[in-house]
């Protein structure tokens, strides 16, 4: 176990760097502000499935966000009547105190992602999840489709036993999307943050 208190797994080797870099290979990367719908389609285009989508998504048991990511269910949330203001879903409660946290044009505070323990790897955050306590609106979107919102259900009910050993198979799963193998492309690089320079 690691600081957290996260599970360990081992991670399979012989994975390749790629030789560019493009800033837009990211835009294939989930956003915080994506809807159910979304979601579901960018992991299914990468082959990952509903499972997997909860499980990777109560990463963000540890650690935190910015403002910036939530100021839009704060205070910009399309209302009926073309009005905005905060997403109805959040209980009353959390977004005072979200606004307290991040008042308009704080952009670069940071809070927690899961609420009341983000030091620890743990299930809170699905706990959060299904209890509208969700900080950003990708993570709120899971209850927002009957079969993600089961699986969450499902992790805290009868599947908690193996939510730790389900959530590093994701992990790996995700590890092996659009890997490159072989010798024909690629390298394993001598120092990560850089090409190989022989």
């Amino acid at each position: 176990m690691d600081q957290t208190g996260g599970p360990t797994f081992d991670v399979p080797t012989g994975r390749r760097d790629g030789l560019t870099s493009n800033l837009r290979d990211a835009d294939v990367l989930p956003d915080a502000a994506d809807s159910i719908n979304v979601l579901r389609s960018s992991f299914a285009a990468a082959g990952l499935n509903d499972r997997d989508l909860v499980l990777l998504t109560a990463a963000h048991t540890v650690g935190t966000t910015a403002c910036f990511f939530v100021k839009d269910r704060l205070y910009s949330f399309p209302l009926p009547g073309g009005k905005a203001g905060s997403d109805p879903s959040i209980p009353a409660a959390f977004v005072t105190e979200l606004k307290a946290r991040c008042p308009p044009g704080d952009f670069n505070t940071r809070l927690p992602l899961d609420r009341g323990s983000e030091s620890d790897f743990d299930d809170s955050i699905l706990r959060n999840i299904r209890s509208g306590f969700a900080v950003i609106a990708s993570d709120a979107a899971l209850a927002n489709s009957n079969a993600t919102r089961a699986l969450v259900d499902a992790y805290l009910g009868p599947a908690a036993g193996s939510f730790e050993r389900d959530f590093a198979a994701a992990m790996v799963r995700m590890g092996s999307i659009g890997a490159i193998t072989g010798d024909d492309d690629g390298e394993i690089r001598d120092v990560c943050s850089a090409f190989n320079t022989n």
